[in-house]
Parts: C-alpha cells; sequence; structure tokens
C-alpha cells in the first residue's frame, strides 16, 4: 500500500530513519501507522463535508502533536484505545 504524502508527512518518525532500530519500535511504529490508516478510513465514511474536515484536521493534528512521544505506556493506551 503507498501511503499518501499527508500519511508519511504526518507520521514522518524520527527513527523510522534509522536502520538500525530496535524491533519493538519497528512494531509499535507500523501499529501506530495501522491506527492512522484505520481513524482516517472511518472518517471518510462520515456524511456531513465539515464534520469529516474537521475530524480529519483534529487526527492529524493529534497525530503531529504526539509524533515524538517515546513513552511505551502512553503509546500502548493509544493503539488499544484507538
Amino acid at each position: 500500500m503507498v501511503r499518501s504524502r499527508e500519511t508519511r508527512q504526518v507520521l514522518d518518525f524520527p527513527e523510522s530513519r534509522c536502520l538500525s532500530c530496535p524491533v519493538p519500535t519497528f512494531v509499535r511504529r507500523q501499529q501506530v501507522l495501522l491506527l492512522y490508516r484505520r481513524i482516517l478510513q472511518t472518517i471518510r465514511q462520515v456524511p456531513n463535508d465539515s464534520d469529516r474536515k474537521y475530524l480529519k484536521d483534529w487526527a492529524r493534528e493529534e497525530f503531529k502533536r504526539n509524533k515524538s512521544a517515546t513513552e511505551e505506556v502512553r503509546t500502548k493506551s493509544w493503539i488499544q484505545s484507538g
């Protein structure tokens, strides 16, 4: 699956460029990417255009705001509650 430009910009984790990243970091990154895609897919189903735009902007900003989060417990809780 080819990621959109928007997805690449929002989810461009600093450690994604690291080839020697530990496996748990790689796996966690993949889980976050999957969560982001699922959120966007769900938002696409919202019938009202203005609501859809608001939710898309909100999701984008939340992921941008938390893209440097490294706390294992916090990221796990986001993924589980996603």
